[in-house]
């Protein structure tokens, strides 16, 4: 899989794809004077620039007290003055809210946001995003908006909001509890900005986002751990030692199953149950093997799914083995000994018809054959295998 550019890392979200007519900008002090100065020098005096600019001489005022714009209106401005505009709006970018209500005198209706742009796909951002498909709720209607993520585990959440002041600056979080589930609340400018990236949070019909499949191992490290950190379930009862996934997305799991893979972690088929009236989806990691890559590669934040892991490290039953372990063990035994199935079946710790099947195939191969057969008493023998 090509990776995407290092242009879509390190401007993944710039100022020029920030919705225009949803946001309103504070500006530098210093930079808004200069704007001010430019307008009057241009026009004779602020009420004049405000005639000539479509803009009321109020709203211009407040503007010019408060440092903060519209962001369209502060597009239009530095457009008419010449301006270099997204680049100096980048450099004197202090907070962004989100709202457009010009009666505000100026002012935003939501919390800021203090982002340095432009934002890097970063393993913070892709650890928010993946937190939004799995126990995150993106409401996003007409006449409403808001991104909140839900957890028991205290660990998760505080982990969210550091990521989350990590790309957003130190932002205000709403905090609660919704009947017995805690709650993390963002800003409204948040779900906005990712929205413009993410077209589609929707549980049922989402899809995992084509720079997400196409980008470094170790963003898609963070997007599956993060998300099997909400959504995954370890279960260590022996002899059940397995991770499980299910949601009522088959195509979403389905993304899921081949990013593991990307990782030499195979899971089961994809098995349908309805569960409490919906249609559900569930793929197993089973294998030790398996499980063994995903706790090296992938593993979890989650402090009790990673110690159920550890546990089935310590403690991980009889080994199963993938197709060419098989072969390549039972051939390291025959390159030092001659051996029957009734030996081999003891150092493989598998059943005789098992071991049986191997010997046939590796024997079709051309790989070992049947060197002499021993008398074990008047009705039995049994074959001696060697090496080619």
């Amino acid at each position: 899989m090509t990776d995407i550019s290092n242009t879509a890392y390190n401007h993944f979200i710039s100022i020029e794809d920030i919705p225009k007519e949803k946001f309103f900008i504070l500006i530098k002090p210093k930079f808004n004077k200069k704007i001010i100065t430019n307008l009057i020098n241009k026009y004779g005096s602020l009420q004049n620039a405000s005639h000539k600019i479509n803009v009321s001489f109020v709203s211009l005022y407040n503007w010019r007290r408060t440092n903060q714009y519209p962001f369209s209106y502060l597009v239009s401005i530095l457009k008419n003055l010449n301006c270099n505009t997204y680049p100096k709006i980048n450099d004197n970018l202090i907070n962004l809210r989100s709202g457009f209500n010009l009666k505000a005198n100026g002012g935003g209706i939501s919390s800021p946001i203090y982002p340095k742009l432009p934002i890097k796909l970063s393993k913070e951002l892709v650890r928010i995003i993946s937190h939004t498909f799995g126990d995150g709720c993106l409401s996003n209607t007409k006449s409403h908006l808001e991104l909140t993520y839900y957890n028991q585990c205290s660990v998760l959440r505080e982990q969210f909001k550091q990521d989350m002041n990590k790309i957003f600056g130190k932002i205000k979080f709403k905090e609660g509890i919704n009947k017995t589930t805690p709650f993390v609340r963002v800003p409204v400018p948040i779900p906005l900005l990712l929205l413009t990236k993410i077209k589609n949070f929707n549980s049922k019909t989402c899809r995992v986002p084509y720079f997400i499949k196409n980008s470094r191992k170790y963003i898609k490290k963070e997007f599956l751990k993060s998300f099997f950190d909400d959504e995954g379930h370890v279960r260590y009862k022996p002899p059940y030692r397995r991770i499980e996934l299910t949601l009522c997305n088959k195509p979403f799991l389905l993304d899921i199953k081949k990013l593991l893979e990307e990782f030499n972690i195979k899971t089961t088929k994809v098995y349908y149950k309805q569960l409490r009236g919906f249609d559900t989806y569930t793929v197993y990691i089973r294998n030790f093997h398996h499980l063994k890559s995903f706790y090296e590669f992938i593993n979890f934040n989650h402090p009790l799914k990673l110690n159920k892991l550890e546990k089935i490290m310590k403690n991980p039953g009889r080994k199963h083995y993938t197709r060419i372990e098989v072969k390549n063990k039972i051939l390291k035994y025959l390159e030092n000994k001659d051996l029957t199935s009734s030996e081999l079946m003891k150092m493989l710790d598998r059943k005789r018809v098992t071991v049986n099947l191997w010997l046939l195939l590796l024997e079709k191969e051309g790989k070992i054959y049947r060197k002499e057969i021993r008398k074990i008493n008047k009705n039995n023998r049994e074959i001696i295998w060697a090496i080619k």
